[in-house]
């Protein structure tokens, strides 16, 4: 009997792992191999069959998708480079792990991405890392590797340096200078920008003075001043305490907490300034030391997603279970182990054995001897199969991919097994039911109770609220992911533009910046193109020239009653009335705009009652304006 898994899981599994299911699939990867050669990889799975638990009766979703080219472009090729699955994949794990969230019925701690590779998993990591989500694998329990500590040691760096540009803009287009400021991201990306063009030679920090004189004497004076002087732990904690980063960022805080204690631990080797510090982290100290004090001994309570090998999830389980990269592919597929040379122990001891492809066809001793690391190599791969696919209680969620040099067997078996043709439709097989949504994420505290330095159990009241909701596309083939990307990258570079007028210099660089942050500048042209039609477009351009006294906002955040936080492309506040401005990119017209954007109005109503409060939703490819 399984114990962890809902009915539909328990189902699915029995089916993929039916001994005569495998047999098939083992015969259509081991071409050539005999009956009972492929019955004796098979026979493993005789027994796998599982029984579910009565109380699981009903229970359990599983979502399998193939994101080939085919998934929605017409006139796509069959199969896809590296890069291009690539650019789906993220497009998909983005909108899995939104969905999730955005259900409210699981928490970050409940998902977990299991993948064969550490390449996979960094993959994975600066992923959820670039959409502000917090994430448990080897590589983030390094606070080295933590989003919030990196910017804590560029604000240090500038300290150390006050001539060290790139630090200094780091640390201002960040999240802890916004939240103690009240000064948005995209003003200062918008300020970076313009000072770059007008005055590409003068230190960032001596334009920021000038322009933001308090700003910089309350923020930044009093640590330069005392850099040198303060021990470096004191100076550490002094910036903690000015910036309240405990108070603002209480998921963060064991990683800060850490960090803090290893500035300590750090003193009692001599190293005592930041400069020292820097080497050290960077691994270029005289002794390379142990690399574990950077560590951090994640608590079970730490609300982060998961991400490890599916070698290290053996024996465990989790609510929900995400195989991002999973793919069954032949021994003599490229990218896997190395076909040619093997070690063989004997009488005689080690021998090594050199397998090109003109020796096997020559010998039949080596060609024996290649068919059985064949067979070897997918027993391996059934197993870890079996051990990702059986990890998870109540949601599986597949993504199967196919490039051009490596053929995932998975596809045409998975949507050939008989039992999953009812839940089959086009490019995706669906089990079972998702998870209803839920009021408010597992461990998200309901009461309003202010956050406070002792809350460090890292289930934070307020972060799962903080994020965003993304609109889907219709659609993840790599056409829709493409345009995805470059509707982000758009949506970035307008939100760099608060007035006109704007020439081609300005627009150009915005939109460097935008492809940069939005890692996508192959398609920098592009966005340019797209961005100089939009301001060559008056219908568009009449919402960024302002007459006296407006005010206007991009990425503007408003939150709900219940705490719910969402995002406004743009806000225009006018004497005698309030614009919010949505734009939309890669998408046709459809009621759900209007209703976000009627939503929007809503909730800004109540900021300003005594405003009209008018609707525009911005179609950014065709060019027109409607009016909500």
């Amino acid at each position: 009997t399984n114990y962890r898994s809902g009915e539909h899981i328990v189902f699915f599994n029995n089916c993929v792992f039916r001994e005569n299911n495998i047999a098939g699939l083992a015969g259509a990867v081991l071409e050539g191999h005999t009956g009972d050669e492929i019955n004796k990889v098979a026979g493993p799975y005789v027994n796998s069959a599982q029984k579910f638990l009565d109380a699981k009766r009903g229970t359990g979703y599983v979502s399998i998708e193939y994101l080939g080219a085919d998934s929605g472009d017409e006139g796509a090729p069959a199969t896809l480079t590296k890069e291009e699955a690539g650019i789906i994949v993220e497009e998909r794990v983005r909108a899995v792990v939104d969905e999730l969230l955005g259900r409210r019925t699981f928490a970050e701690r409940d998902i977990a991405f299991l993948v064969r590779t550490r390449e996979e998993a960094r993959t994975i990591v600066g992923i959820l890392l670039s959409m502000n989500l917090n994430v448990e694998s080897e590589y983030t329990v390094s606070v080295k590797n933590n989003p919030l500590i990196r910017e804590i040691l560029s604000l240090l760096k500038f300290i150390d340096r006050p001539d060290d540009d790139l630090s200094f803009a780091s640390f201002i287009t960040g999240r802890i200078f916004p939240r103690k400021t009240g000064t948005e991201a995209s003003v200062m990306l918008e300020w970076l920008a313009r000072k770059r063009l007008l005055s590409p030679s003068r230190p960032l920090y001596l334009e920021f003075r000038d322009d933001h004189k308090e700003l910089y004497d309350t923020g930044f004076t009093y640590f330069t001043e005392r850099s040198g002087y303060l021990p470096l732990y004191d100076l550490a904690m002094d910036l903690v305490r000015y910036w309240e980063i405990m108070a603002r960022f209480p998921d963060d805080v064991p990683y800060v907490l850490h960090f803090l204690e290893v500035l300590k631990d750090l003193e009692q080797e001599g190293i005592m300034t930041i400069k020292g510090l820097t080497d050290r982290m960077a691994g270029r100290a005289s002794n390379r030391e142990d690399d574990s004090i950077w560590l951090l001994n994640a608590p079970e309570s730490l609300n982060a997603i998961k991400v490890l090998t599916i070698h290290k999830a053996k024996g465990l389980q989790f609510p929900v279970v995400i195989l991002p990269f999973i793919s069954l592919s032949a021994f003599g597929s490229p990218g896997g182990p190395d076909r040619q040379r093997f070690f063989e122990a004997g009488d005689d001891g080690l021998k090594m054995l050199y397998l090109k492809k003109e020796y096997i066809d020559a010998s039949p001793e080596l060609n024996d001897v290649y068919r059985s690391k064949e067979r070897e190599y997918l027993a391996d791969e059934l197993n870890n199969l079996y051990v990702a696919m059986t990890r998870a209680e109540e949601e599986l969620y597949l993504l199967l991919t196919q490039t051009k040099k490596k053929k995932n067997y998975l596809k045409d078996y998975l949507f050939r097994i008989p039992e999953f043709a009812a839940g089959t439709c086009g490019t995706r097989i669906l089990l079972g039911s998702m998870k209803p949504a839920g009021p408010d994420k597992p461990g998200e505290a309901s009461s309003s109770m202010p956050l406070s330095f002792g809350d460090l159990t890292g289930g934070s009241k307020w972060a799962g609220r903080l994020k965003t909701a993304r609109s889907g596309m219709a659609g993840y083939g790599l056409r829709f992911a493409r345009a995805r990307k470059l509707g982000d990258a758009v949506h970035r570079a307008l939100s760099l533009v608060n007035t006109l007028p704007v020439d081609d210099a300005f627009i150009a660089s915005i939109c460097k910046t935008a492809a940069s942050l939005e890692h996508a500048r192959e398609i920098t042209g592009d966005i340019m193109g797209s961005v100089r039609s939009f301001f060559d477009n008056p219908a568009f351009g009449r919402f960024f020239d302002l007459p006296p006294g407006a005010v206007s906002y991009n990425e503007k955040e408003i939150v709900d009653g219940t705490g719910n936080t969402f995002k406004l492309d743009r806000l225009v506040i006018r004497p005698d009335a309030v614009e919010i401005i949505d734009y939309k990119t890669g998408e046709g017209h459809s009621p759900r705009h209007a209703e976000q954007v009627n939503h929007y109005a809503h909730l800004v109503s109540g900021i300003y009652p005594d405003k009209e409060i008018r609707k525009y939703i911005l179609y950014i490819e065709s060019g027109e304006v409607v009016e909500a």
